[in-house]
């Protein structure tokens, strides 16, 4: 089971990016959300990430802009890198339990 107070953190971080950074609805009327539009997405994330994590381990609990944990920034940021990876077909027996 997910912890349900992590995963609010972690909503919490995805809606505050989707604020500042709006999905777009491309042609077709899909909507195409912000974080995959992202030029050179692996690369920023996986930095992100533990940009995030780093200010968290040297005592800096939460992000000075947004108000939210560094922790939940990071997750986050990996969440958002491994679902690329996975619909990239990289990360093996993905989605089945």
């Amino acid at each position: 089971i997910f912890p349900p107070e992590a995963l609010i953190e972690i909503t919490k971080v995805f809606t505050y990016g989707e604020n500042k950074y709006p999905s777009i609805t491309d042609e077709s009327g899909k909507t195409v959300l912000n974080w995959k539009k992202l030029p050179n997405a692996e690369d920023r994330l996986f930095a992100a990430g533990l940009r995030h994590a780093y200010k968290h381990r040297t005592g800096e609990i939460l992000d000075s802009e947004s108000g939210l944990a560094h922790l939940a920034h990071a997750t986050s940021c990996f969440t958002m890198l491994l679902q690329l990876l996975i619909e990239k077909g990289e990360v093996p027996n993905a989605g089945k339990f």
